[in-house]
């Protein structure tokens, strides 16, 4: 019985492993292929084709803030993006660590 949760275990940690590695590096593509002036059409697509980014809308005045981050790394790994309703004004990429 201590083998089957013992192997439970660690199949748990290696998946989470590869899912922080594969969402990390999910979050820096996407980010680094958002620019500023960049429809917020276009914008929507490419993030609704990652499978494991989560967005956040808040609205901060004039601008739109958007948080794309993946609970498999726990937040580490974000991209900021604003925009105006139409077209994206910043992108921000940060790891923090």
């Amino acid at each position: 019985m201590a083998k089957i949760i013992g192997g439970f275990v660690i199949g748990y940690l290696l998946f989470m492993i590869a899912m922080w590695g594969y969402s990390a590096q999910q979050i820096k593509q996407i980010c680094g292929q958002v620019t500023v002036g960049m429809s917020v059409t276009e914008l929507r697509q490419r993030v609704v084709n990652a499978s494991v980014i989560k967005g956040r809308e808040r609205k901060e005045g004039q601008q739109i803030a958007l948080l794309l981050h993946s609970s498999y790394s726990f937040g580490r790994y974000t991209c900021d993006i604003r925009h105006d309703g139409q077209r994206v004004t910043q992108v921000r990429y940060s790891f923090l660590d």
